[in-house]
């Protein structure tokens, strides 16, 4: 289901407190979403860099307080949603005063305050009703999360009590084996007749006894007469082969150098992968990579999206004011989405078709037809319109 938006404007000139009939609720009311859409003047208004707030005085005179977005798809386009706590929905009657604010997320510097009001009404289905209560996001959440630590630290000291008996037993259980002879002696002789695996290096300062005709693996040697069996090495600071070699496991923690043809099945590349010549590829290169972007012209509106170095178009809205031929629109393609060179756009409003061209600069003219709010050869006022373009930006962040 479509969401609707009540329009705030953040310029003082033209607002004043907003009744905000989405915001109205009766007692008891928990959980309710309520979309906004911030204008900056004519505008919409870019907040993804923005904390947003509502502020509200209750009529009972108690401070509540919340941040709590649960809709951020057209936060770069001034549109967002709050989740109002049941908090709000506490002292009937009118707000004595509330409003939104916008802070500047890395300096927390208020951008506007917007004021807003609205309405609580009794719950006559209730047999009791709280008291008004002090309510401030931010602490309830550092409040949850603190009941939650305590409530696992209760559980981790039980879990380690248990631990510690245990341990008690598997203690006393190796002091009896290590008495036996089950166990190798520092400052004794010792004869092992079974295999032993040792994950670290061995250091002997009086020499090793025994045959390494067989060996399969060394980490380090440091004179090798013939090694033509060894099947694998953990560390190399250099390998230089001199014939064909096969490696089923190859971990490189510096450089690789190739100086010839290389065949790999698999190649997974957990950072960037430079080129300093022509890729070649026999299959279908494909990008997961996604961003959009909104455009906004008096109603004569646009969504971009880009996947890879390919940007659509696709034009909406209702035209609000008309728009002359051989004119600028107030669009202003961003920087990841430019075309590498001019382009044309097919537009039409009702039944005027005319072309939209786009530069490399991002600015974008409307060329031989005028879209009006209304009979556009016979037609409404609303716009249509398809564009794909290629572009040699630096993907947007």
């Amino acid at each position: 289901m479509a969401k609707n938006y009540f329009e705030l404007n953040t310029n003082l000139d033209i607002n004043q407190t907003a009744v905000v009939p989405a915001l109205n609720g009766r007692q008891g009311d928990n959980g309710r979403e309520v979309g906004f859409f911030i204008k900056d003047g004519k505008f919409p208004m870019d907040l993804s860099n923005k904390t947003i707030k509502l502020f509200a005085k209750d009529s009972a005179g108690v401070v509540k307080e919340t941040e709590s977005i649960n809709d951020r798809t057209g936060i770069t386009a001034g549109r967002f949603t709050l989740l109002i706590q049941k908090e709000f929905y506490q002292a009937v009657g009118q707000v004595e005063d509330s409003f939104i604010q916008i802070a500047d997320k890395g300096t927390d510097q208020i951008v506007s305050t917007i004021p807003v009001s609205f309405t609580v009404f009794e719950n006559k289905m209730v047999v009791t009703q709280t008291q008004s209560q002090l309510y401030l996001d931010t602490v309830q959440k550092v409040i949850d999360d603190f009941n939650q630590r305590i409530k696992a630290t209760g559980t981790n000291l039980e879990t380690l009590e248990n631990s510690l008996k245990h341990l008690q037993t598997i203690i006393e259980n190796i002091n009896q084996e290590f008495d036996s002879d089950m166990f190798g002696k520092t400052k004794e002789d010792n004869d092992f007749k079974g295999n032993n695996t040792f994950e670290q290096k061995i250091i002997a300062p009086n020499g090793l006894q025994g045959r390494a005709d067989t060996a399969g693996k060394a980490d380090e040697a440091i004179h090798a007469f013939n090694a033509d069996n060894a099947k694998s090495a953990d560390l190399a600071s250099k390998l230089v082969p001199t014939n064909d070699q096969t490696v089923n496991n190859l971990t490189v923690n510096g450089y690789h150098h190739v100086a010839g043809d290389t065949v790999v099945n698999k190649l997974d590349v957990n950072g960037q992968l430079f080129a300093h010549g022509d890729i070649t590829g026999f299959g279908a290169v494909t990008s997961t990579k996604f961003r959009d972007a909104w455009l906004w012209d008096n109603g004569l509106n646009a969504h971009i999206w880009r996947n890879g170095n390919v940007v659509m178009m696709r034009i909406q809205g209702g035209i609000l004011n008309e728009h002359p031929a051989f004119s600028k629109l107030g669009w202003n393609i961003p920087v990841g989405f430019r075309p590498f060179d001019e382009i044309n756009v097919l537009a039409s409003v009702g039944y005027t078709k005319g072309i939209i061209k786009i530069f490399p600069d991002g600015s974008a003219w409307n060329v031989d037809q005028t879209f009006k709010t209304s009979d556009n050869n016979g037609g409404d006022g609303v716009p249509f319109g398809f564009g794909v373009w290629l572009t040699n930006d630096g993907f947007p962040a």
